[in-house]
């Protein structure tokens, strides 16, 4: 049994130390990780009784629980007159998991991030480790630089795949630091049923249809006072409309929350899965329910007040509605205090029918971090020049219609989710690109259930104050103005931060210019709810000075090897083999990396002599088969998955007359390997493996191999020898210096098609590339969910076809609807082709 170590674990709020638990420090997940099971479906109503307990202890401690309940209208913000100085995540936190600990979903996530601050604690990447309820997933983690993230939309075939179910998962991350100390952090996220499958009716008839909508949960509060978000959705009807419950349920709050104004009736419906609905300005004379009583679907509650103020012209009569859990402690409570989860009505409401109109994007702007005025903006002549800690500020909005019958109200569907990416054009090496860096998805308040910490997320996603040309403007929602200035770039470790958050477009690292001089081009990200995503890419340019001094993916011809692999048996008797070189040529760079795709008769097969058992055993790849080499110059990383195939033969005397490994037979033995600088494990011991990536100017890196194989029903172990693994050398061009730019790439063209359409029960997707690229073609719902991917990998120039047969990744048949084939890939390639699919 292991010694317990003391280790620092990192919370959501503060750091102590405790002992390591015996399994982990055997690099195992925690086995008190395995204790919690799901909750029985009412347990789901209410967090554990000990985090209730504890919440407003800590809550006090931080200065965050109020003395009495604070009370919100929709004219003020009466919360708090100063934002904390405290940032939303620990600041002695090495990890920062992303969903965050306490977490409340309601499907599964696309992806899981970690953020490992590496260059600001010295962190060591390659040994980090990510468990999901106890199974391990780090092989498939994607890096880029200072994060790491496990796509849940798109895992790769033969590996542990996930489905997060209804109940609580814990994730576990875990990395070591330059002195060899190693820090975690546990993130419990609970996934809860929707109350209405396929959407519950709305409160207002006809309730199986839409009703018009003006203000947003994410919409931006500003009455004369300090903003706020809504906290919910506006819906627009006549004064004195009956308002019917969206779910069965009981009522638990029938209250005034405004000091007696007749404006602020509510009542609150908690639904059986644990959601409490709050329909706000109701007539309180009207209000047909009392605390305690059970309630059905469609019941109405109560009619809507008279409001006493026009917006755009028109009386702004409507309902208000919030949908919420309770985290705090005691009875629930009147609305707009601490302890209160604020989730996106519309996620739980029926959709209707979806529209097209995709968002708008009226201008960008680039200032420097946290300025009120711009240096440059998309609308100058010429690519704007960048240099330093940049924001990247746009206003943005989503369809606005005037609708009847409720008195010509604006129909506002909101901007859903909001993502920047950069790519390099003609950096040297094609190093540089921003993955896609979600800034916000309005799914629930940002914040949490801290009133303060909402205010202050709503500071760094919002621009307040903006001088766009010689006049400020600004983030505004009142009764007479609504715009949205957005700091796409205001994002931190995964979480929206001002001071912290910016393209930091002169960062140097140990391989020279993290982001170096040339031109990119930057791509913003407005998806609305119905999935409808307008992707605007202007081209700007770097201009820091820094150049580039790592290796560069177009001079690498191939590795070298300079220690042996060897195959072990049961009984000890060992073989080895001394791969050859693999000349190998790789494609341009993509998100950081560079790929090589080498097929059976590129790649070398590996034949391992076993005297004692005359036998010869070859690892080759068959026909159709590959091994993908990937190179990320930026971090010094290579990894090699190879589709490998185990094949036994007699060995011939002497080496005479030997059968040899064939190609072209049937699959029976597979054996996926993968030799990498990044974290890898002993299948026999469980013992965490790490190689080394190379370092500035080296050509020489640590790869890791060990891997169980079965060789005449016998589990052997194939291994890579040398200190901390199989030392490589990658062989250098000598007509190329590191660090030369190459040719600038070309933009590439594309044309995509599909038909027949509407189609049922195929359709065939044409995608005519002007030159050949890297693309990932994927099938969205109407609500931007991939359904399917078609294909990933590289497609020549000129048109291919691929098809689909409207079913999802695991042949479950789709509904008939409006479905979207996107294209994306390499140097901002991107195209989108609805179609329709018909029964």
């Amino acid at each position: 049994m292991h010694a317990p170590v003391l280790r620092r674990a990192v919370g959501r709020r503060g750091a102590f130390l405790q002992p390591h638990p015996p399994r982990l420090a055997g690099l195992l997940p925690p086995a008190r990780l395995a204790e919690p099971r799901p909750p029985a479906r009412l347990a789901l109503l209410r967090p554990p009784a000990r985090w209730a307990a504890l919440l407003p202890v800590l809550l006090a401690t931080a200065g965050l629980w109020p003395a009495a309940p604070a009370r919100a209208v929709e004219e003020r913000n009466p919360f708090h007159a100063v934002l904390p100085p405290t940032q939303p995540y620990d600041p002695n936190a090495r990890l920062i998991l992303d969903p965050r600990d306490g977490s409340v979903l309601q499907e599964m996530p696309d992806r899981i991030t970690i953020n490992f601050r590496r260059f600001e604690f010295g962190l060591d990447p390659s040994s980090l480790e990510l468990w999901i309820d106890q199974q391990e997933f780090t092989e498939q983690l994607h890096f880029w630089t200072d994060q790491a993230w496990l796509d849940l939309q798109q895992q790769p075939a033969g590996a542990p795949q996930l489905k997060l179910g209804p109940g609580q998962h814990f994730i576990l991350a875990r990395i070591r630091d330059v002195a060899g100390s190693y820090w975690n952090s546990i993130s419990s996220i609970a996934l809860y049923p929707y109350p209405c499958p396929g959407g519950c009716p709305w409160p207002f008839a006809p309730t199986t249809q839409p009703n018009a909508v003006s203000n947003l949960m994410e919409d931006w509060q500003d009455f004369n006072g300090t903003p706020y978000f809504h906290s919910g959705v506006d819906i627009r009807v006549p004064a004195g409309t009956p308002v019917h419950s969206c779910t069965d349920g009981t009522v638990v709050k029938v209250d005034n929350y405004s000091g007696g104004s007749s404006l602020y009736w509510e009542v609150a419906v908690q639904d059986p899965v644990g959601y409490i609905w709050q329909y706000h300005h109701l007539e309180g004379a009207s209000i047909a329910v009392s605390e305690g009583a059970l309630v059905v679907q469609g019941q109405v509650l109560g009619n809507v007040v008279t409001w006493s103020t026009a917006m755009n012209g028109f009386t702004y009569n409507h309902m208000h509605l919030n949908v919420v859990r309770w985290f705090g402690p005691g009875a629930i409570p009147g609305p707009y205090v601490d302890g209160f989860e604020h989730y996106n009505p519309l996620r739980f409401l029926i959709k209707g029918t979806p529209d097209a109109v995709f968002p708008q994007q009226f201008n960008v702007w680039f200032a420097d971090n946290e300025s009120n005025s711009p240096f440059a903006a998309d609308s100058d002549a010429g690519d704007p020049t960048l240099d330093g800690h940049v924001d990247v500020i746009a206003k943005l909005r989503d369809r606005r219609d005037v609708l009847s019958p409720a008195n010509g109200q604006p129909y506002e569907l909101g901007i859903y989710k909001l993502a920047w990416q950069a790519e390099p054009i003609d950096t040297p090496c094609g190093v540089g690109s921003v993955p896609r860096t979600t800034l916000a998805t309005f799914n629930s308040m940002p914040g949490g259930t801290v009133v303060a910490d909402q205010e202050a997320i709503l500071l760094k996603i919002y621009k307040q104050f903006l001088n766009t040309g010689g006049s400020f403007t600004a983030s505004k929602y009142d009764y007479t103005t609504q715009q949205y200035f957005y700091t796409l770039t205001n994002t931190h470790n995964g979480v929206p931060d001002d001071v912290g958050g910016f393209w930091e477009t002169n960062r140097t690292t140990a391989l020279g210019g993290y982001y170096p001089d040339g031109l990119y081009a930057l791509t913003l990200y407005a998806r609305d709810y119905y999935g409808n995503e307008t992707a605007t890419t202007t081209n700007v340019r770097l201009n820091n000075r820094l150049g580039y001094s790592g290796i560069c993916a177009d001079i690498v011809l191939g590795p070298a090897w300079v220690n042996p692999m060897d195959l072990v048996t049961t009984t000890g008797e060992v073989a080895e083999f001394l791969p050859p070189f693999v000349p190998v040529t790789f494609g341009p760079m993509h998100e950081g990396s560079a790929h090589a795709v080498v097929g059976f008769q590129g790649w070398p097969v590996w034949n391992f002599d076993l005297p004692n058992r005359q036998i010869r055993v070859a690892v080759g790849l068959l026909q159709g088969h590959v091994a993908d080499v990937e190179f990320v110059p930026l971090l010094g990383d290579v990894i090699m998955d190879i589709d490998a195939e185990v094949q036994v033969m007699p060995l011939g005397p002497a080496q005479t007359g030997q059968v040899a490994f064939s190609p072209f037979v049937p699959s029976s033995n597979p054996a996926r390997l993968r030799l990498s600088t990044r974290l890898a494990r002993d299948p026999w011991t469980g013992q965490a493996l790490v190689g080394r990536p190379a370092r500035l100017g080296e050509v020489t890196h640590d790869m890791v191999l060990t891997k169980q194989i079965n060789v005449l029903n016998e589990a052997m172990l194939l291994r890579s020898v040398g200190p901390g693994g199989g030392c490589i050398v990658w062989r250098l061009s000598t007509t190329a210096t590191p660090g030369a730019s190459p040719t600038p790439v070309a933009r590439p063209t594309i044309a995509l098609s599909a038909y027949p359409n509407p189609f049922n029960p195929r359709v065939t997707v044409k995608v005519d590339l002007g030159s050949a690229a890297i693309v990932a073609v994927d099938v969205l719902d109407a609500r931007g969910r991939r359904v399917r991917q078609l294909h990933s990998g590289r497609l020549p120039a000129g048109a291919s076809e691929l098809t689909w047969d409207g079913r999802d990744a695991l042949g479950r048949p789709q509904a008939a609807g409006v479905y979207f084939v996107r294209v994306s890939g390499e140097n901002g390639l991107d195209a989108v082709q609805k179609v329709a699919m018909v029964k």
